[in-house]
Formats: C-alpha cells, structure tokens, sequence
C-alpha cells in the first residue's frame, strides 16, 4: 500500500484554519453525497496494530490529572496495551515508565497506593519512585549491573 506524499507547511496550515473555524462554529465538514465506508475497516486487527503504534506508541499519552497522583504514591494502568507504572516522588515531580523490573520483567506494582520504593516480587530489586534501581538483593549472584 503506497502513502501519499506528506503535506506542505501551507496546506497544513489551511487545513488547521478549517479545523479551527469550524470548531469555533460548533460546526463540523460535511459531504453533499453519502460516504461509504467498509466495515471491516473498524475491525481490521492489522489496521488496530498500526494504529497503536503510530497514534498511540509514538507520542505523549494523557495517563490522567496530575492531582489525582500525591507525593509518595503510585498507580498502574495498561496504555495502548502497553503497562504502565505512574509515580510521584516525594519531591513532586511526575514519572511514568514500564511496569517492569529490569531483571526479569515482573510486574512491580498492581493498582495504586503509597510506597516509598517498588520492590521486584521475583527477586527483591527495589526501585526509587522515580525508576532508578536503589537495591538488589544478593548482587554478588548477579554480577555487573
């Protein structure tokens, strides 16, 4: 399947003046003829895969409002598929990373709740709110990390 050619700074420029004016109308762009569109393309598993990547994979995700998340608490969610592990440090600032251990990649954490770290249930790695790698349990046994 060929991709058109990308856009030109102009036509993308007169495109958001539409899209603006016709918001600012409560207004949306409609046809003078019926549009028939295949059904199967709402339900098209490859076309949901590049969908995901492309819309949701390759660009910033709004995961929630950033008051909902204290200081020194964390919550999990599933973005695009993807798990996700949002925390907020004791100093304010707002992380979002894998829902992973490093290690193996057990999940960390499920739900949300207050911790002062995330300890790995596999192998007891411990994790900062702010993703680094404070702790591993017998490093002897796991050699350069």
């Amino acid at each position: 399947m060929g991709r058109k050619p990308a856009m030109d700074r102009d036509e993308l420029i007169g495109i958001l003046k539409d899209i603006l004016e016709l918001a600012s109308d409560g207004s949306t762009a409609m046809t003078d003829d019926v549009v028939e569109l295949d059904s199967a393309r709402f339900c098209d598993p490859e076309r949901l895969a590049r969908e995901r990547e492309v819309l949701f994979l390759r660009r910033p995700q709004v995961v929630g409002m950033a008051v909902d998340l204290k200081p020194g608490h964390f919550s999990t969610q599933t973005v695009a598929g993807v798990p996700v592990l949002l925390t907020r440090d004791n100093d304010g600032g707002f992380h979002a990373f894998l829902n992973a251990c490093r290690h193996r990649g057990t999940t960390l954490a499920d739900g949300c709740g207050k911790a002062r770290r995330l300890v790995c249930p596999w192998h007891a790695w411990s994790y900062d709110l702010k993703g680094s790698l404070t702790g591993v349990a017998h490093a002897g046994t796991f050699g350069d990390v």
